[in-house]
């Protein structure tokens, strides 16, 4: 599978004046504080389809590190055409900065079982183990209407190191920091969905019969993986020994009998409709079977190992005929395995209209790597 990173070039430059985004209690040093700006996209040069939001940045947490010891913090709330918050830096030298976006729309946060309340107080050792609990979580935040992903600067792939090497700036790798005697200081930083994306893109066939009405009455997914990290990498290969699944399987209704969705005839173009997206933990377990039909190996062997760790897609659907028959049937698609920052998409059409037979493709797309450009300073 692959994964494609998103840009978001944040930048540093000097302010004359600290704003109301710093922490009063950030560290001082005999030198005197760094005051500095992080400029920061807010995800319309990253857009997927038609699902924008998705990489908007609505939220923003910066960390600073000097040899393990912090040195500086900032946070932004409502960040809409904002495009910069200002951080305080006790000190120079080289700096591991930590950036985490978007965390209040997800589960709860934990430093192992511990929720996060006190965010300004973690320690470089809480933030790499810090993780998203999935116990309990049932729906995301929406926001103005639609969804956003929380989002860190670890570019670490659970699945292998293709991407081990292609970024110098993200958490672990320290970054020189010293008092410009003019101009901008530019820090960039890479950040990446922590988590994958379930898109459902449904149709019904266009030479259907006119007569027939289908309807998504339900759909459902499975939840395994008890928890989602943002800076530790879950396992590699198959052979991860820190990701437990929850029994018995917990499911996220996308869409509810409350809430159904009537199926429009499929494009002119071959599109489809996205009727139901949704977010999920990364997983490494799942089919290499494209319809999703079978659960198989890479060689196209079905198999039973790690069937019951792998997302499952549960749907009903209901068929409303000219003869006022109305029919509902239930069908499965098994997701394949589920890195960071990769969207799965699920694309069915319905064909037919007596004996209805959907054919399902499951794709998956990497999250579009474009870049970012920022305005100049003022």
């Amino acid at each position: 599978m692959k994964i494609v990173y998103i840009y978001c070039l944040m930048t540093i430059a000097a302010l004359s004046a600290a704003t109301s985004c710093d922490k009063d209690d950030t560290p001082q040093s005999a030198t005197g504080p760094i005051e500095a700006r992080i400029m920061v996209c807010d995800g319309n040069g990253t857009r997927v389809g038609s699902d924008a939001t998705d990489n908007a940045i609505r939220q923003l947490r910066v960390y600073a590190f000097k040899n393990g010891k912090k040195v500086g913090y900032a946070e932004a709330d409502n960040l809409t055409n904002q495009s910069y918050i200002p951080i305080i830096l006790s000190d120079g030298g080289d700096i591991n900065f930590y950036v985490i976006a978007n965390d209040k729309f997800g589960p709860k946060p934990t430093v192992g079982t511990s929720v996060v309340n006190n965010w300004h107080s973690l320690s470089k050792a809480d933030l790499e183990s810090l993780k998203f609990d999935l116990s309990g979580f049932d729906s995301w935040q929406e926001i103005d209407g639609d969804f956003v992903s929380p989002m860190s600067n670890c570019r670490y792939d659970e699945f292998g190191d293709e991407f081990t090497g292609k970024y110098e700036n993200d958490y672990a790798t320290a970054y020189p920091v010293e008092r410009p005697a003019s101009g901008s200081l530019v820090i960039p930083v890479t950040v990446q969905h922590v988590l994958g994306r379930l898109r459902l893109m449904l149709n019904k066939d266009r030479d259907a019969d006119a007569g027939l009405t289908i309807t998504l009455t339900r759909a459902a997914v499975s939840h395994s993986p008890d928890v989602a990290h943002l800076y530790t990498v879950q396992g590699l290969n198959q052979s991860a020994t820190n990701i437990t699944y929850r029994f018995p399987t917990v499911t996220e209704e996308i869409i509810s009998a409350d809430s159904p969705v009537t199926l429009d005839p499929q494009h002119a173009d071959g599109s489809y409709t996205t009727v139901a997206r949704t977010y999920l933990a990364p997983n490494q377990h799942g089919t290499y079977d494209k319809t999703g039909g079978t659960f198989t190996t890479s060689e196209g062997t079905i198999i039973e190992t790690g069937k019951d760790k792998a997302y499952r897609l549960e749907l009903t659907v209901r068929f409303d005929y000219r003869n006022n028959h109305t029919e509902d049937k239930n069908y499965t698609v098994y997701l394949p395995q589920v890195p960071r920052n990769t969207s799965i998409d699920v694309q069915g059409t319905f064909k037919g209209s007596t004996d209805v037979t959907p054919e399902f493709k499951v794709m998956t797309e990497a999250w579009v790597e474009k870049d970012i450009t920022i305005p100049p300073f003022e």
